[in-house]
């Protein structure tokens, strides 16, 4: 989701430059700004924030404003960027009116928004705009992040003693740190190649430490000045595909707006396994890789084990083929026997390709497998399809066929199309492909194989292949860190042999669980497409205006003055939150 107003991206994993100290003009306290109001106005008057962020950056884009733009974007909260010195900050840029201020939250991409100019560092904000931010975080309690600060006794530290890289170095959460990331285990490894500051605190008063790093230096911490306002510092930089960033990015996020906010952030794990019943294509001469009973109890297993729920895409005619000489299929007898601790989806009936096949055919595909599904007492959805090798997404004829079907989610392959996307009354679902090839099953298989493009996923491996199952694991994890709700997805074939793909969730489940205190949320096929959905559409009322909402002296009011019900994500008191449904024309308070 984007709302920044100038939301450009650009991926670059360096982290910036340590900023240079600046001399930042002193603020009027709150109580001045206060003291320049009629006193019954401002007894009488309830005091109102719109449930925005302002993001300042000073021009140079940096990194940190990157990092930002990218978590606000994920969580889905509306907010606007604003450059230092070129746009204007004024009291209109902050104010709709009396005792209403446009923003719940202000971040700054760094402390004094440095940037060069003529050969020299210098702020961004002049002396008068210094003030006027000040004077409004102080006038309506409104906190601020400065998401990479050089440390020094404006902010409650003492001047840096080093700075240099502390990428590898594993940070820590303090007692009074536990209770802003209530989601995080204790440890936050900082990515390679961050740099950042060592010090200590100054003003042990007024600064609390929220996570420490070596020497116990302050790493993030909240700095309270002597006119009330509450500023989180961080020494460190980061950028949007820092670890550290997609961990205490949520936390920091839901410190700076109160927990009450626009927005929706989760731990999404969903894993698939497509072409069960059927066996894997191999070289001619070759066995067909194909799952066993002991691979389905064994799964079986896992799951309970693990209490990650596998969805399995499933094929009918590989149980008709099996079957052909009149004797049981043993894999279709444990299928239907461990059913229940699996999900299903309809994978169609003989894994065609569909791109070119009729209304009809493509039909029989889809209620022939549905059929064959009841007859052996599955459970399958008929609103959801996963058709073969993703074919026939661009066929009209499928279009049809799933609204007179009822099929609501249909799977895509997020490396090609990354978005939810709308085929007649259906949707799109894209899904994360695992690079686990099709032809092998084992570890020594999966080493033998070096460069060439990968069966799964078509991309060209440059890597060794001994390091392409934890490179797997890193991004599963990303994914997982990130609030992306997409499906992963594999096949069959890696539950067989060594089963590759239960070993590669466990190297990811065992991460995540050092890192995150929560269980990862399981999304079925339907349920992942609902979220993508419902985040489509709030990106775009949010980012017309269309529905808005504001907190008067702790009552939230959400607006919506479209022509349509909209759901709008909504986080609560412990910053988890949810949808919640607002009326066409209407208002809902919570």
């Amino acid at each position: 989701m984007m709302f920044g107003r100038k939301a450009r991206r650009h991926r670059a994993e360096a982290e910036s430059p340590a900023p240079l100290a600046v001399q930042v003009p002193v603020t009027a306290t709150a109580a001045a700004v206060a003291a320049t109001e009629p006193p019954a106005v401002v007894q009488t008057v309830p005091r109102t924030v719109d449930l925005r962020v302002l993001l300042l950056t000073s021009g140079d884009d940096e990194p940190s404003a990157q990092a930002w733009r990218a978590r606000l974007d994920s969580e889905g909260v509306p907010f606007d960027e604003l450059v230092a010195g070129v746009d204007p900050l004024t009291s209109a840029t902050l104010e709709r009116g009396p005792r209403h201020g446009k923003y719940q939250a202000v971040i700054l991409a760094t402390d004094a928004l440095v940037r060069l100019r003529d050969g020299a560092y210098e702020s961004s904000l002049d002396a008068q705009a210094w003030n006027t931010l000040r004077g409004y975080l102080g006038a309506y309690g409104v906190r601020q992040i400065s998401a990479y600060s050089t440390p020094g006794p404006t902010m409650g530290l003492k001047p840096a003693t080093w700075a240099g890289d502390l990428g590898d170095v594993v940070v820590r959460l303090t007692d009074a740190g536990r209770a802003v990331f209530t989601d995080l285990v204790g440890d936050v490894p900082l990515s390679p190649g961050t740099y950042g500051y060592q010090t200590e605190v100054l003003d042990a008063a007024n600064f609390t430490t929220l996570v420490v790093g070596q020497q116990d230096s302050p790493v993030v911490g909240v700095f309270t000045h002597p006119d009330g306002r509450e500023e989180l510092v961080v020494t460190v930089a980061s950028g949007p595909f820092s670890r550290h960033m997609h961990l205490l990015g949520h936390g920091m996020l839901a410190w700076v707006t109160r927990g009450r906010y626009l927005g929706h952030h989760g731990y999404f794990l969903s894993a698939q396994i497509d072409d069960v019943l059927l066996g894997s294509p191999v070289p001619i001469g070759a066995d067909p890789i194909r799952m066993s009973p002991d691979d389905v109890r064994a799964t079986a297993g896992w799951s309970r084990q693990t209490q990650v729920r596998l969805d399995f895409a499933f094929n009918g005619w590989g149980s008709v083929t099996a079957t052909m000489d009149g004797e049981a299929d043993p894999l279709t007898d444990s299928l239907i026997e461990a059913a229940g601790e699996f999900n299903w989806i309809n994978h169609t009936f003989g894994h065609l390709d569909l791109d070119l096949l009729s209304a009809a055919e493509i039909a029989d595909e889809v209620t022939r497998n549905l059929t064959w599904a009841g007859e052996h007492g599955i459970d399958v959805p008929a609103d959801t399809l996963v058709t073969g090798a993703h074919s026939g997404l661009d066929n009209p004829a499928l279009a049809g066929v799933a609204d007179a079907c009822g099929i609501r989610w249909i799977a895509s392959d997020a490396s090609r199309t990354p978005l939810v996307r709308q085929l007649a009354g259906a949707h799109l679902v894209p899904r994360h492909p695992v690079n686990i090839p099709l032809d092998v099953c084992t570890q020594d298989a999966l080493l033998r194989q070096r460069g060439g493009p990968s069966a799964a996923t078509g991309v060209v491996d440059t890597l060794e292949r001994v390091e392409v199952l934890a490179l797997e694991a890193s991004l599963i994890l990303t994914h997982l860190l990130s609030n992306d709700p997409r499906p992963h997805y594999t096949h069959q074939n890696a539950l067989v042999g060594d089963r590759l793909f239960l070993g590669l969730l466990d190297s990811v489940l065992q991460s995540y669980h050092a890192l995150i205190a929560t269980r990862p949320v399981q999304l079925t096929l339907a349920e992942a497409g609902l979220e993508l959905l419902r985040r489509a559409v709030w990106s775009l009322v949010a980012g017309h205006g269309a529905v808005s909402a504001r907190d008067t002296d702790g009552v939230i009011e959400i607006v919506n003055d479209s022509d349509r019900s909209i759901e709008v994500p909504c986080a609560g008191a412990d910053a988890r939150g949810g949808w919640v449904s607002v009326p066409a024309g209407g208002r809902l308070v919570i």
